[in-house]
């Protein structure tokens, strides 16, 4: 919460948590410090991909140390016969992790709490999330009645207000912006990684977005991220 509010106060329009705020496994009232000093603040919470709690991402440390002092570790998976080709594979899957955290930020009511909270969710693509929201409203409906959930709308509700996706190339979600929600997604070129559409980006946004009215792709380009974070306050 301490470097939340110092890097609010020296300029910064957003951080990043790479886990829960208290650490935990999974959501918890103990985050809730943290979300009312984002809210608060007015300051973005950004999450890229997913969270992983310090328990889980320690391990992961230790077994990624391991493997490099054999020689068989790699940022893409190591030596191993077809390691770098399964973790390129994997690639394409990333957002198969993410329906679960805002699923929980969500139906354990964090935004019924705080209404004035924004979690961005980064890198994540945006293609998927009218499927999610209409899988997740209906389980709402079909088991509100013994869940005891604490939010008051349904569940796409809080999406639509209080998050957002930032993709690179989701012609998939583009098409579908409007189950999206024009205003809840960003685009982004993912410079300087590899794998960054610079010094293509022109490009890449026209074959996307050129059919799309102006306004709209204004929006998606640079304008909701204008909004969102702040930028040029």
């Amino acid at each position: 919460m301490d470097a939340l509010r110092k890097a609010k106060a020296r300029g910064f329009k957003g951080v990043v948590t790479s886990c829960w705020p208290s650490g935990g496994d999974s959501i918890s009232d103990a985050d809730d410090p943290f979300w009312a000093a984002a809210s608060d603040e007015g300051i973005p919470v950004c999450i890229h991909i997913n969270l992983v709690s310090r328990r889980a991402r320690q391990s992961q440390r230790r077994a990624a140390e391991a493997a490099a002092a054999k020689g068989s570790g790699g940022i893409y998976g190591g030596k191993a016969a077809k390691a770098n080709a399964k973790a390129v594979a994997g690639l394409g899957g990333v957002f198969s992790t993410v329906p679960s955290t805002i699923g929980q930020l969500i139906f354990t009511g964090t935004f019924e709490r705080f209404p004035d909270l924004h979690v961005a969710m980064i890198e994540t693509g945006v293609g998927w999330i009218p499927h999610f929201l209409e899988q997740i409203d209906d389980r709402y409906w079909r088991n509100r009645s013994w869940g005891n959930i604490p939010i008051n709308e349904p569940p796409s509700f809080y999406w639509f207000r209080n998050m957002s996706a930032t993709f690179i190339t989701d012609r998939n979600g583009v098409e579908n912006r409007y189950g999206v929600g024009v205003d809840n997604m960003m685009w982004s070129s993912d410079y300087p990684h590899h794998g960054n559409d610079w010094p293509y980006s022109r490009k890449t946004i026209d074959s996307m977005m050129a059919h799309i009215d102006r306004d709209e792709r204004r929006c998606i380009v640079g304008a909701n991220a204008a909004r969102i974070f702040g930028l040029g306050e």
